[in-house]
């Protein structure tokens, strides 16, 4: 918690100098705009609120998509195959650690996707229905709103982000593997 405390103090300050050194009108402007999306990026990866909640936790999955009448689709064909994988590939306790930190939970359902896009196909019946199923669980878990595309790179900024912890890294990947 404490990292997360000095990196927001760094950015906000940080934007605050610039604001208030920046002698231009427009300089102001820009650089507003570019540290809005900094401070957000910050919030959501260090898990502070507004993004404290985990996407990709089983319960919030399932509350999201699962008490839903209008999602009991992407319950069915997505979310209950993806909580299969996981608790078929970890046990109680690493998926309690795993849910408590966002890009490990991103980086996990990036590595499962394809297995989950298979059951999904398998689930609705066709290639067609699986993709516009998943475009739509997709647009719904995204953090900001984000397409297919836009998730996409976010999802490998959440691995480069794990890259950085190897031994974690290796070890999730062996238990996906397995």
């Amino acid at each position: 918690m404490s990292t997360t405390v000095i990196i927001l103090a760094v950015i906000i300050i940080s934007a605050f100098l610039m604001l208030r050194y920046a002698h231009k009108f427009i300089f102001k402007i820009i650089g507003l705009i570019l540290f809005i999306p900094a401070i957000l990026l910050a919030l959501y990866l260090f898990n502070l609120p507004p993004f404290s909640k985990n996407i990709f936790a089983r319960d919030n999955l399932n509350k999201k998509f699962c008490m839903n009448e209008n999602t009991q689709d992407v319950c069915a064909c997505i979310v209950k195959p993806y909580t299969k994988l996981l608790e078929e590939k970890f046990d109680k306790e690493e998926l309690v650690e795993l849910e408590k930190k966002n890009y490990e939970s991103a980086y996990v359902f990036s590595k499962l996707s394809s297995q989950v896009a298979i059951q999904t196909t398998l689930c609705t019946g066709s290639e067609d229905s699986s993709k516009k199923l998943m475009e739509k669980f997709v647009k719904e878990i995204s953090p900001f709103g984000y397409s297919t595309a836009k998730t996409a790179e976010w999802f490998k900024s959440t691995t480069e982000l794990l890259e950085e912890k190897q031994d974690r890294k290796k070890e999730i990947d062996g238990k996906l593997d397995s």
